[in-house]
Formats: structure tokens, sequence, C-alpha cells
């Protein structure tokens, strides 16, 4: 199975197990140790279902002559509709951090730490000129002028710039500016959240190349990304089949959900965390 920068096979064994071995493509080395940092700092964390590593190698260096990682198979149908998954992004959230940036590890310690994100470009992939890394951040403030910064260079004048600027400096929460941070799934969609067909419960949350700490209202507590496809109208247009009223119910319950495990301030995050949301990926597209 191909997946964006990774082949993953199945490895079946005669006792009944499953693993599987994902190994990235050329030039796709570098998801590889972000998805190690991702997956062991959740797991060394939290009681949140990640599939256990069994063997992983960040270079070529081995028998097998390229980067890989070997893990259990992750039993389950993606989830689409259920939102029993709030209460892992509850505990999830509770993974703070003082700083805006790219989750990284020591490898002399093991400690984790966040550092700057190593690529302006993939945060802001429309953005034109050199590549550098930028961050870490300190305020919810810093992060969103700095991705607005990006989009200028090399840029006319465009008048979506100066809106950006305005939605920036009025539409955001003031109350999550100074943090604390919580951690980010790089992809929280759909496909990469698996449940038990008969209970309903989450069984694996996977593939955590990129992880980062972001605001508040960008992190664990917002919402998952299928729940907002008619708040972005470049997604929108490949997801007209889900229906607006769903939607908003939909996110009714997963609120709603939040609040059980978490309280009303956590409820509160994500109840808007979605304005963040659509400024965050507007920014990516200028």
């Amino acid at each position: 199975m191909l997946g964006a920068a990774n082949a993953v096979y199945d490895l079946r064994f005669s006792d009944g197990s499953a693993w599987v071995i994902r190994i990235p493509f050329p030039h796709s080395e570098s998801s590889m140790r972000r998805n190690e940092n991702g997956h062991f700092f959740v797991a060394s964390n939290r009681s949140i279902p990640i599939p256990k590593v069994h063997s992983y190698a960040l270079d070529s260096n081995n028998a097998l002559g390229h980067p890989y990682m070997i893990m259990d198979f992750a039993q389950g149908t993606r989830l689409i509709d259920v939102c029993h998954l709030a209460r892992h992004m509850v505990q999830l959230s509770s993974l703070e951090f003082t700083d805006i940036g790219q989750l990284e590890r020591d490898d002399a310690t093991g400690e984790h730490f966040i550092a700057a994100f190593s690529s302006r470009l993939k945060q802001c992939p429309m953005a034109k000129g050199p590549d550098y890394a930028i961050g870490p951040f300190r305020t919810q403030n810093e992060f969103f002028k700095a991705l607005l910064n990006s989009a200028r260079v090399d840029a006319p004048p465009w008048p979506e710039l100066a809106l950006m600027e305005f939605f920036t400096s009025t539409l955001l929460d003031p109350r999550y500016n100074d943090g604390p941070f919580t951690l980010c799934h790089p992809d929280f969609d759909c496909q990469n959240v698996l449940i038990d067909n008969t209970t309903g419960e989450v069984t694996a949350i996977i593939d955590w190349d990129g992880s980062c700490a972001l605001p508040r209202q960008l992190g664990a507590l917002s919402y998952p990304s299928w729940l907002i496809v008619d708040r972005n109208p470049w997604v929108y247009e490949s997801s007209k089949n889900t229906n607006h009223f769903d939607l908003h119910e939909y996110r009714t319950i997963y609120v709603d959900a939040i609040r059980a495990c978490g309280g009303d301030a956590l409820a509160d995050t994500t109840l808007n965390s979605h304005i963040a949301s659509a400024i965050y990926a507007a920014l990516s597209q200028l």
C-alpha cells in the first residue's frame, strides 16, 4: 500500500499476529524521524492507543538498506462520524508546552523538546523565496505574524494579504495567545483514526510524522478536520455530499463529548476553534 510519504507492507505470522513495515520514499526520510518523534513522545506520556513499535532505523545503515519502522498492525475501521476519540484528545491536550514549534528529540538524552519549524515552506507551501527555519514562537500572535510574513516574501501587494493581517489581529482569541500550547496531530483526519466495528472505541491513532506544538485552538482541542470541511472551500468542493447541517450537528456532539471528558473550559476552546483553523488554512494557501 502506498501512502503520501511511505510504502506500507503487511507482515502476517503463523500465530495470527500481524505487523506492518513502513519504508519512506526517497527524499521523504525526514518524515520517518518526525513520525518516530511524535509516536514515541505520545506513547511514553499518555495511554492514547498507538501501535507498538518493534524496530526502526532512521538511516540506511541496516540489512534492508533503507530507513524503516516495524509496528503492530492497527486493527479497525477508519473513523468518520463517531466521537469516542474526544477523551483521547482531552488527554493529548494535557501535554503542554511553553513554545510553538516542531517536536524534536535529543538523541543523547532521549528528551523531547520544541525546536524551530525546519521549513517555512512546509508551513506555507504556496509561499515564494528561499526556504529556512522559523520559530520557535512564544505567543500565538508571533506564530501567525511569521506565517503572514512568509506569505509576503517575493509576493506582490495582494489585497488578500492585507485582509489576512486584519483577520489575524482581530479574530484570534486573545485568551490563547500566551499558551500553554498543545501537541497537534499533523493530519487529524478520519483515515488516521481507527475504530472497533463492534464497540465504536478508538483502537489506534496513526501517522504522527510532523507532530508539533501549536496554539490550543489548532492543537489537540481543534475539531477533527472532517468535521469542518464546510469551513474550507478548497476541501468542501470535493466533499459536497456531506451535508452542512449534519456537520453542524456533529460539531455540537463533539464539543459536548469534549465537555463531558474535560470540562467547560476545554469545550469552550474547541467550540470556536474553526476560526483559528480557517485562518491557518488560508495562510497556507497564500
